[in-house]
């Protein structure tokens, strides 16, 4: 399993919450306006949806995350907002370990 976090949102609470993620494994999916984290690799985002609102807002740079999380190589990606802070992120991904081997096993495998 090759797991990664994409930190979704404006930013205005990461220099409290950043210190519980590895910048290994950490993308930071923000806007142009906010000021990058030393050492986390960060999407800083200038074109805005077409329709603005905030889920829009958050869709799209939930999904330039992602988009940058496959191109990195990463297979999984556990999004959190901005201002939500996980103390244990190795608990979080060790607990999906045991229903991706079962969906790999079952019916639901990918067939590539």
């Amino acid at each position: 399993m090759n797991p990664c976090v994409v930190i979704q949102g404006r930013g205005d609470h990461l220099n409290t919450i950043i210190h519980n993620y590895n910048p290994d494994n950490t993308i930071i999916s923000t806007w142009k306006d906010v000021s990058p984290v030393e050492g986390y690799i960060s999407i800083h985002n200038d074109l805005l949806p077409r329709i603005h609102g905030n889920l829009n807002l958050q869709a799209f740079s939930t999904h330039q995350g992602c988009l940058k999380a496959k191109d990195m190589g990463y297979d999984y990606v556990l999004k959190v907002r901005s201002d939500i802070s996980i103390k244990d992120i190795d608990s979080v991904f060790a607990s999906f370990t045991p229903g991706l081997e079962y969906l790999n096993k079952g019916k639901y495998a990918s067939k590539s």
